[in-house]
């Protein structure tokens, strides 16, 4: 029974998959056709590792803008065959230092020692970093060239403030590198302000997908596993840009003899251009790669963290962070020896993996079978409009960017940290970890600096241990009245409940402290919590 839900689930995730893989390798500096073949071998690579029934490992929007600008030298001199060797070439670096990293148990300080609020920034940081680069793809039928066109030609302030970053990057290109990530933000900020140079086709195409993808599941039968309505509409799409003559730029078929068998297209790692990656990328220097690499692996654990933080707090799944790490490490090795790019976790398709019932890894490995078997009828998306792909990754991210709730619901010193990390996030797209990195080492800044208000000790380490902000405001109970009572009647509280003996690690909220017992209680409210049922 266990093997039949697992087949279930993996089936499932492998059709509804199509769409994000062939956009992420739109996003990621590729052809679409190759997310479709290479999506399958590190979801099997991974299986094999993984100690976590649902979660769902592969190229996602956040690695593939990495990687696009860990690597825009190599994407703007080379043809995108030998990219797409050098893509492949990262990837394994990532893999090997992924694997490094968790033989030094590093996985589990990213658990442990990384701020909430440094996640929480991040996350919105590249979110907002990933909508400017998909931006000129649902707005213009020429995407990213028409946009830069127009930009070039404009003879008003955003003519002039591109002209001035362009300047002062070319006068100082250290300095200059510090802000890569305004460049692309000023573009989309012209993009919203001039709605006259956009093409109706293209942005009608974008939106019904867009919207489709946010609100569609309700139009579909009870049941219905979630990705569903995406492949619908990325279908119904490719079928109007067949028939009618779309006018904006489409996926494309994939090159003659592109679904042949698997083991004809593995390439070994030591025989990838590691040479080239070096010297286009890092300046000839290979510990500037391996520095790189291990960056970029720490930073992507972050999703990883993400995913299986939320298993084990929803469902009481423990898990092993370094063997994750691991993971992770393994499946971008396969990934790049099948010229695919960097992988993390994803939890779209994870929470999809639960949802549709599946029990073990295995369902993970089907996932990975089933996409290998697709591939051969890889050209049914060959007229798939892209507007409708950048459409796809806008609606995975788009609502974590339009309401981050996790740093809204920060306050205090971790509300500076957080927004900060933001804000060098957008900034810095092109050193994406820079971001994380200035959050954890503003942190202790902040916090020190906030050290003198009165808000009890007992409070603060209560907050911290339950994820919450660490003002003394408990994980479900925003804006609570906790915050100004006695360290005394706090601890009384909480120790009856919890047994919180001073050991952080091993307190436990229990379910009379979550936002579950106070939905629909009436009197039952988080400064009145003794009128709670069943409530020590």
């Amino acid at each position: 029974m266990d093997l039949a839900r697992d087949g279930i689930a993996g089936i499932t995730l492998a059709l509804t998959s199509i769409p994000q893989a062939v956009a992420y390798a739109e996003l990621s500096g590729v052809a679409g056709w190759r997310g479709l073949a290479t999506m399958g071998f590190p979801c099997m690579a991974y299986a094999l590792v993984t100690g976590s029934p649902w979660a769902s490992i592969g190229v996602t929007s956040i690695t593939a803008l990495m990687a696009r600008t860990a690597l825009a030298d190599a994407h703007e001199a080379l043809d995108e065959e030998a990219y797409v060797a050098v893509y492949a070439c990262f990837a394994v670096a990532v893999g090997v230092a992924s694997v490094a990293l968790a033989a030094l148990g590093l996985g589990g300080v990213a658990v442990e020692r990384i701020p909430g609020a440094v996640k929480a920034g991040f996350k919105l940081g590249f979110g907002c970093a990933v909508i400017s680069s998909q931006c000129a793809t649902a707005l213009f039928a020429g995407g990213k060239r028409d946009l830069a066109a127009l930009l070039a030609g404009d003879d008003g302030a955003f003519g002039a403030a591109a002209a001035a970053l362009a300047a002062f990057r070319e006068a100082s290109p250290a300095l200059g590198g510090l802000l890569a990530g305004a460049l692309p933000t000023l573009r989309v900020l012209y993009a919203v302000c001039h709605p006259a140079s956009w093409s109706p086709e293209v942005v009608a195409v974008a939106a019904v997908v867009l919207l489709g993808t946010l609100h569609g599941k309700k139009l579909l039968p009870r049941g219905a596993p979630p990705g569903v309505e995406v492949l619908v509409l990325v279908g119904a799409a490719a079928l109007y840009s067949e028939q009618v003559g779309y006018g904006g730029g489409v996926v494309g078929a994939p090159p003659e003899g592109a679904g042949g068998a698997p083991w004809e297209r593995i390439v070994a790692p030591w025989a990838l251009p590691w040479d080239r990656l070096v010297d286009l990328c890092f300046g000839g220097s290979f510990l500037k790669l391996a520095l790189s690499a291990a960056t970029f692996a720490a930073v992507d654990f972050l999703q990883s963290v993400s995913v299986c933080s939320a298993f084990e707090s929803e469902n009481a799944l423990s898990w092993s962070p370094n063997r994750e790490l691991a993971g992770q490490g393994v499946a971008s090795v396969a990934s790049g020896a099948f010229l695919g790019g960097p992988c993390g976790a994803s939890l779209s398709r994870s929470m999809l993996a639960r949802m549709t019932g599946a029990r073990s890894a295995k369902a993970g490995f089907v996932h990975g079978a089933a996409a290998v078997a697709l591939l051969p009828y890889a050209a049914v998306l060959k007229a798939a409009p892209k507007a409708a792909l950048a459409a796809v990754v806008l609606a995975a991210v788009g609502p974590g960017v339009a309401k981050p709730k996790a740093l809204l619901a920060l306050s205090g010193a971790d509300a500076a940290v957080g927004w900060a990390t933001a804000a060098v996030s957008v900034l810095q797209s092109r050193r994406a970890a820079l971001g994380a990195f200035s959050g954890v080492a503003l942190t202790p800044l902040v916090a020190s600096a906030d050290d003198g208000d009165d808000k009890p000790n007992l409070a603060k380490i209560i907050g911290k241990a339950a994820g919450g902000t660490g003002d003394g405001t408990p994980i479900g109970f925003p804006n609570s009245g906790y915050a100004g009572q006695s360290s005394k009647s706090i601890g009384e509280a909480f120790s009856a409940a919890t047994g919180f003996d001073g050991d952080i690690k091993k307190l436990k909220m229990p379910d009379q402290f979550t936002d579950k017992a106070f939905k629909n209680k009436g009197p039952c409210t988080p400064t009145a919590w003794k009128q709670c049922p069943n409530t020590p």
